[in-house]
């Protein structure tokens, strides 16, 4: 499991990264991504990949699940030995937490 920061003042633009590098490829590419990043529409990063027809006709769309900043902090929240199929978080999400600094 790779960890990435992307580090900034407030403002600079660190979560506009996060949706252009990192999860319009991602949904792309068909993986389910779990984060908490707040106001993310689902509907609206679909219409911009298939305005520029970043799509592929062979890949299903990933989904996005967004969750609460409370939720992140809850023992089933990242999957472990015990819990695994009862996590939130399964094998091969992406995870991205904004503002992680919280938690």
């Amino acid at each position: 499991m790779a960890i990435t920061a992307y580090i900034g003042t407030p403002g600079a633009g660190k979560s506009y990264e996060i949706v252009r590098s990192v999860i319009i490829p991602a949904i792309c590419a068909g993986r389910r991504i779990v984060t908490n990043i707040y106001g993310l529409s689902y509907e609206n990063i679909i219409e911009y990949c298939e305005k520029r027809k970043l799509l592929k006709d062979d890949i299903s769309a990933g989904e996005i699940i967004v969750v609460e900043n409370k939720r992140i902090t809850e023992p089933d929240f990242f999957p472990v030995k015990e819990n695994q199929d009862k996590s939130l978080c399964q094998p091969g999400d992406l995870v991205i937490l904004d503002e992680c600094h919280r938690f």
